[in-house]
């Protein structure tokens, strides 16, 4: 159960079991021996009933044992619908309580065990009666999926996320990890469209300043220029000692199509669309988009991975340095 009963609902599931537990006490002792009771034989002869029938008046604690049990069962399960059962039925044993309080006084003025009991279930019902009322069961179980998982808070969804993911760099990759690496297939080549092209053109505008290549949304209408959260060093390559910055608010598309990447690597083993690092929660992460030769970080082949400073990231025959400091 992913919420802890309350100490009230487990003593009062505890109270109404040994309830069911002596109900069937009574209903064996009418049943097996109605005249070895002194209480029983006082009733039969106050109510003038035959010893015969006498078994008639197992009925009722059978009946208060079957529900009691049941009753028992679903509060100790936390259901809604034991705690109204518990409610109808504790107030049904605080009037038989009462009833039966005032039939021993006038059978018996004086203090007897049996008053003593009778007053105890008046009061204990009656304050079970009270904090039933009092509480409400909100439990998971009873609520279908769908609306469990809507009720699950957006942050307790990140930090699980965040637990699932590996929180250091895989290790950093070997100086002779490409020399001994299988050959790479040059990914079959992408058609471009015209207006694909076209469309890339009106959206995405590249300038070199001082060999790094500032990608910027042409339609972006601002005053002040943007400051990048981190930046890819090119390290092995067509494009080596190359810049390309990393924005908050864009997603870095890396690979051989210009009409769908910035910036587009010229390199023969890297796809046309191969990696794409984007900035979430704080922290960028890069996922590999399906590639012909996988996206590496170190040793190990990934398809989604948290970027920490100085990890080095080999795309084909590429390789970039990431890194959250100005080069």
């Amino acid at each position: 159960m992913s919420q802890s009963r309350p100490l009230g609902i487990s003593l009062i599931a505890s109270l109404l079991l040994i309830e069911a537990i002596i109900a069937l006490g009574i209903a064996a002792l009418v049943l097996l021996n109605p005249s070895g009771s002194s209480w029983l034989s006082v009733v039969l002869e106050r109510t003038r009933l035959p010893i015969a029938m006498g078994s008639l008046l197992a009925i009722p604690p059978l009946f208060t044992a079957a529900v009691a049990g049941l009753t028992f069962r679903g509060l100790w399960d936390q259901r809604e619908w034991a705690r109204i059962a518990a409610i109808l039925l504790t107030f049904l044993i605080a009037a038989t309580a009462v009833v039966t309080t005032a039939f021993l006084f006038a059978l018996d003025p004086k203090l007897t065990p049996n008053h003593v009991m009778a007053i105890i279930a008046l009061v204990a019902s009656t304050i079970a009666f009270l904090y039933l009322l009092s509480v409400r069961f909100d439990n998971p179980k009873n609520a279908p999926a769908e609306k469990q998982q809507k009720a699950v808070a957006p942050d307790e969804r990140q930090k699980s996320e965040q637990a699932s993911t590996p929180s250091a760099p895989l290790t950093p990759p070997h100086p002779d990890l490409y020399a001994a690496a299988p050959a790479l297939i040059p990914p079959p080549p992408r058609a471009v469209s015209e207006s694909q092209g076209a469309l890339a053109a009106t959206t995405v505008a590249a300038v070199r300043v001082d060999n790094t290549q500032v990608i910027h949304d042409a339609t972006r209408k601002t005053g002040s220029r943007r400051q990048p959260v981190a930046w890819l060093v090119v390290r092995q390559g067509p494009e080596q000692g190359q810049v390309f910055q990393i924005f908050a608010d864009q997603h870095l598309t890396i690979g051989r199509n210009p009409a769908h990447t910035n910036p587009p690597i010229t390199d023969a083993t890297v796809s046309g669309g191969h990696a794409q690092i984007r900035y979430e929660q704080g922290r960028c992460v890069i996922y590999d988009l399906d590639s012909t030769n996988g996206t590496f970080i170190g040793e190990s082949a990934v398809q989604r991975f948290p970027l920490l400073d100085g990890d080095e990231i080999r795309l084909g025959s590429t390789v970039l340095k990431y890194t959250t400091s100005n080069p």
